[in-house]
C-alpha cells in the first residue's frame, strides 16, 4: 500500500519545541504521583491554560479503554476517555495544541492511511486490502491544513517501522537517552528506503525535572537547577535531532506543578532557541 500522500511538518526546522503529557488523567502507580488521585477536572483545566499561556507546544493524553483485573492494582482502572479528555481541553484552551499520546488505534478498527486521508479532505478517496471509501463527507473539519499530523507511537523495531512508513512524526515510549541516537538512526534509514527525502518530526521524554532547587528529597535521576542547567539536557536531545520533547516536573500539588511550568516557561524555554 502507498503511504499516505502528504507528510505535515508543524515544528520549525531546527527547532525543539516541549509539552507535557497531563497528570491526573491516568492514575497508573507506575507514573503517577500521589495529589493526583485527589484532583479533578477543575486542576486539570488549571494545569491545562498554565501550559496555554506558558507557550508549551502540545499537552498529551494518554489512552486505555478497559484494564485487566491481574494488571489493576498496578495500572488502576482510573483511565479518562481520550476524546472526551481531549475536547474538553480544547474549549479550555487557546492556543497549545491537543496530542493523544498515544491513541491506540486498534481499539477502535482504524487504520492510519484512511485516518490521514479523512483528516485532509472533507470526502476522502481511500482505496487500500481493507477498506474503500468514497463519496462520504466529514464535517467538521480540522482546524490545522492540510491535516494535523500523525505522530506513531512506540519504540520496539515494528513500531519503527511504522513511523517510517506512515507517520509524520515518531513519539517513543520509555526509550532511554542512551539508546535514542541508535533508533533514530534507524528510523532515519528506513524512512529513506521507503519515503525518500520525505521529511519525519522525531520525539522524545525527559528525565524528571524541577526547575529551581527542590524544597523535597528527589529521586537521583531528577535534573534540577535553574534555567540553564535544565536546559542543557533539552538541547543535548536537539543535537541528536529530536525536535519535540515531553517534559517531566517531580511535584507534590497542583499548585506546585503550576509554578514548575510557569518557572520552566520564564527560566527554561529561553535558553532553548538557536
Amino acid at each position: 500500500m502507498a503511504p499516505p500522500a502528504t507528510t505535515v511538518q508543524i515544528v520549525p526546522p531546527g527547532k525543539l519545541v516541549y509539552g507535557m503529557q497531563l497528570p491526573i488523567v491516568a492514575q497508573s502507580t507506575l507514573f503517577a504521583a500521589p495529589w493526583e488521585a485527589e484532583a479533578g477536572t477543575a486542576e486539570l483545566r488549571r494545569i491545562a491554560e498554565a501550559c496555554d499561556r506558558s507557550g508549551f507546544f502540545y499537552l498529551g493524553v494518554c489512552d486505555h479503554v478497559c484494564v485487566p483485573r491481574a494488571r489493576a492494582a498496578t495500572m488502576s482502572t482510573a483511565w479518562h476517555d481520550t476524546v472526551a479528555t481531549l475536547g474538553f481541553l480544547a474549549a479550555a484552551t487557546r492556543h497549545v495544541r491537543l496530542l493523544s499520546h498515544v491513541y491506540v488505534l486498534p481499539y477502535r478498527h482504524e487504520a492510519i492511511d484512511l485516518l490521514a486521508a479523512a483528516l485532509t479532505d472533507e470526502f476522502p478517496d481511500h482505496d487500500g486490502p481493507t477498506w474503500t471509501v468514497h463519496d462520504l463527507g466529514l464535517r467538521p473539519r480540522p482546524v490545522q491544513r492540510p491535516r494535523p499530523p500523525i505522530w506513531v507511537g512506540g519504540s520496539t523495531r515494528a513500531a519503527l517501522r511504522r513511523a517510517a512508513e506512515r507517520g509524520d512524526g515518531w513519539l517513543p515510549q520509555g526509550t532511554p537517552r542512551a539508546e535514542l541516537p541508535a533508533q533514530i538512526a534507524y528510523l532515519r534509514a528506513h524512512r529513506a528506503r521507503v519515503r525518500g527525502e520525505a521529511p519525519i518530526e522525531i520525539g522524545a521524554i525527559s528525565e524528571f525535572c524541577y526547575v529551581g532547587t527542590p524544597r523535597f528529597d528527589v529521586p537521583p535521576n531528577t535534573r534540577t537547577g535553574r534555567g540553564e542547567a535544565v536546559a542543557a539536557g533539552l538541547r543535548e536531545l536537539r543535537a541528536i535531532g529530536v525536535s519535540h520533547c515531553g517534559v517531566r516536573f517531580r511535584v507534590r500539588s497542583c499548585d506546585e506543578l503550576v509554578e514548575q511550568i510557569e518557572a520552566f516557561a520564564s527560566e527554561v524555554a529561553p535558553h532553548l532557541g538557536d
